[in-house]
């Protein structure tokens, strides 16, 4: 989307802008076209080492091609600034003006306050997911909305492709802050708190596959934790495995159906899973070192 700087009129504006990962990434390559226009722009990254890539190179180099000035968190800059904008950023921002701060939140607010609400969102198919431009307050998630941004979500759909459709909105609605910061009808609209609800921060027990579910919430859960994040676990003989992906497949009568264990195995080599309804094949399950998993027997549970 290409917008348009309010005719030659030049943005004045100094902002410090707080990124992590492709939203930030892209948070940012949405702000560089402005400075020309007269934005002037500091970025202060973060680091996310739970991600394959957290895109802080990427800024890095693209910082250094617009000849932005950078720092790397936690050293910050002393400068004035008029507006702070935070995408993608997970640590708390101290000691500056709550009015100043615009958080970026990848949700469509009131709903899925806190963290990880996209992954959060999608394991409950929502038929939306967003991106929430709100005041920064003391509790999070619970300030005035500047603006949204909405797609409608058509599934199966791995967490992937919802990162780079969302980090997308995240570019848009930088745009959208700037000229209204530029054009001073940045205004915002309560929360309705009555409808708010919450998601939870999610660690390593979150990732754990439980075989007694349906074999198609299974592998809805698999996509909805996969790359760029570390993937849904499961273990066999204690050793820890991530399956990066699987499919349901037809069920059959099992007399004794005890969910984890091996049933067939496809000529592939895939194995096929009992589930608590439904049969799962492992397409992609890798050991803790990365290296594909070697099923030597058949007879394994998968815990």
């Amino acid at each position: 989307m290409k917008f348009h700087l309010l005719g030659s009129a030049m943005i004045s504006s100094a902002i410090r802008l707080y990124l992590t990962g492709k939203k930030g990434y892209l948070t940012l390559v949405g702000a560089v076209e402005f400075i020309e226009a007269g934005l002037h722009v500091e970025v202060i990254i973060g680091r996310d080492a739970n991600v394959a890539n957290d895109y802080s190179n990427d800024m890095v180099t693209l910082c250094i091609k617009s000849k932005i000035p950078y720092h790397i968190y936690p050293s910050e800059p002393d400068s004035e600034y008029d507006y702070i904008i935070a995408a993608g950023w997970q640590r708390m921002i101290r000691n500056v003006n709550e009015n100043k701060i615009i958080v970026f939140h990848d949700s469509l607010l009131p709903k899925y306050r806190g963290f990880a609400p996209l992954v959060n969102a999608l394991l409950n198919r929502e038929a939306k997911v967003g991106v929430t431009a709100l005041v920064g307050a003391s509790e999070y998630d619970v300030g005035d909305i500047y603006h949204q941004e909405s797609i409608s979500v058509s599934y199966p759909v791995s967490i992937g492709e919802m990162i780079d459709t969302v980090s997308e909105l995240y570019a848009s609605l930088v745009k959208t802050i700037i000229l209204k910061i530029n054009s001073r009808t940045l205004i915002t609209l309560p929360q309705s708190h009555a409808e708010a609800s919450y998601s939870l921060w999610r660690d390593d027990e979150d990732y754990k596959i439980t075989w007694s579910q349906r074999a198609v919430d299974i592998e809805h859960f698999i996509n909805c934790v996969g790359f760029p994040y570390l993937g849904a676990t499961t273990t066999v003989d204690n050793q820890l495995l991530r399956v990066q992906s699987a499919s349901a497949v037809a069920d059959v009568h099992i007399e004794n159906r005890m969910p984890g264990k091996i049933i067939f195995k496809t000529k592939n080599g895939n194995p096929v899973v009992v589930c608590g309804e439904g049969l799962l094949q492992l397409n992609s399950v890798l050991t803790e070192s990365g290296e594909v998993f070697k099923m030597n027997k058949f007879r394994t549970r998968f815990k």
